[in-house]
């Protein structure tokens, strides 16, 4: 029989996993791609120990454990050995970025393709035996092979994309990396470090709202990338997307067709400054977001994403706190492109 395990993380993430009869926790959480703490893997440790909040647990082999009866009477768990006799409510002591350890990784350049008229998109190729865990919406330290200078570029691939790993990158007149990235031939190496950042997407069924501007789109690609290799394509999802002209806007390889496998998701494209002809809305992205039923939306518990310039992001939360959302329901990415980019 399925049981449904709910694991709350310390910043007050959730998330639910299944686990069959027979499973430890831990061995669920590993198949639905949720890592736990751990370290012996055997009871002994205590490395990977939870609060129980909800359930009961069993354990094959209790007498190996150095789980006190007074511990587990306060409600300490073992994932590593304990297996849920019905659904359970645990509590983590910690959050799930903090679980990623950061790594530097060198890449191969498989292409460097145009993504709109100022941005392009550089893809890359891990080893066949190099993993890069990431959740999706996170960023990392890129720096071309040679060089001690690096940027933060958001991942537009998640971990289900191994072994290719992909970043938009802006084109910044006579900016130093975005020019290199630029004439970056395939073959070349890069290298990667990371993962940073806690924008990233929170598990759940509730309706999502994502806000970017520019090459604030790049970490919402990931989250698509996500929810399509899990299976979730009809998740409701409002993407509303803007940019200062038609040129501004960054349109990557595939995005169309991407777009088009989640038949829930509506997009929203605004420009403050539109050509002749424009079917978008007129004004800024966080205009095209004051067109949504966000307090109808709001009630249905909807999480809302934003990424962008830091005065998008500050007046899409004024927006979002108007009509109801609470500060928990909203996480944010401020973009805040380097001079010298």
């Amino acid at each position: 029989m399925n049981h449904q395990i709910q694991i709350e993380f310390s910043d007050g993430e959730r998330t639910l996993i299944d686990a069959r009869e027979g499973q430890t926790i831990l061995q669920s959480a590993t198949t639905a791609g949720v890592r736990l703490a751990y370290d012996c893997k055997q009871g002994q440790c205590q490395t990977c120990k939870l609060q129980l909040r909800l359930g009961s647990v069993h354990y094959a082999n209790r007498e190996k454990l150095t789980l006190t009866a007074g511990q587990e009477a306060e409600g300490a768990v073992l994932p590593c050995q304990g297996m849920a006799d019905g659904h359970l409510q645990l509590v983590a002591p910690y959050t799930r970025a903090s679980l990623l350890p950061v790594k530097q990784k060198t890449v191969e350049v498989v292409s460097v393709q145009e993504a709109g008229p100022c941005a392009i998109t550089v893809t890359c190729r891990l080893g066949a035996h190099s993993k890069f865990e990431h959740l999706a919406g996170q960023y990392v330290r890129v720096g071309v092979a040679g060089s001690s200078e690096e940027r933060s570029y958001s991942m537009t691939t998640s971990t289900a994309d191994w072994p290719e790993m992909a970043f938009l990158v802006r084109l910044i007149p006579g900016g130093t990396m975005s020019s290199r990235l630029a004439q970056l031939e395939p073959g070349s190496k890069l290298t990667v470090r990371g993962p940073y950042g806690s924008f990233y997407l929170r598990d759940g069924d509730a309706p999502l709202i994502w806000v970017a501007g520019g090459t604030g789109l790049a970490p919402f690609l990931a989250m698509l990338s996500a929810l399509r290799h899990a299976g979730r394509i009809n998740r409701e999802i409002i993407l509303c997307f803007g940019a200062n002209a038609a040129t501004d806007l960054c349109w990557p390889a595939g995005m169309k067709e991407l777009l088009q496998e989640f038949p829930r998701l509506s997009l929203r494209m605004s420009l403050t400054q539109p050509p002749e002809g424009w079917t978008g809305v007129t004004g800024t992205v966080v205009d095209a977001l004051a067109l949504e039923d966000l307090a109808g939306l709001a009630s249905l518990g909807a999480r809302a994403y934003l990424c962008g310039p830091p005065s998008m992001v500050a007046a899409a939360r004024i927006l979002l706190a108007e009509r109801g959302f609470v500060p928990g329901d909203v996480f944010n990415e401020d973009f805040l492109p380097s001079l010298q980019s």
